[in-house]
């Protein structure tokens, strides 16, 4: 289970990446396997938060949201002060 969440976790860092062009998104199938793994990990940490399972429910929700927070506060900072060349 630690390598679900795990790519859960290289997920949510570069996920921002993504969005804005920086990284070439993977193939089609990849995205939806990695998006059912991030949403089967959200799933469990919500369902461990409702009993009583703390530390499993930060490692699922709290880490990659805070991953996720500090990813796009560095793209965006790359794209205002690195602007790319056309």
């Amino acid at each position: 289970m630690i390598g679900v969440v795990t790519v859960q976790w290289f997920v949510a860092a570069g996920l921002p990446a993504f969005v804005v062009g920086y990284l070439q998104p993977p193939s089609d199938w990849a995205v939806i396997l990695l998006g059912a793994a991030t949403g089967y990990c959200f799933w469990t940490g919500y369902r461990a938060w409702k009993r009583g399972w703390k530390a499993r429910a930060v490692l699922r929700l709290a880490i990659p949201t805070g991953i996720f927070v500090a990813s796009t506060c560095v793209v965006g900072l790359t794209v205002i002060l690195l602007p790319r060349e056309s």
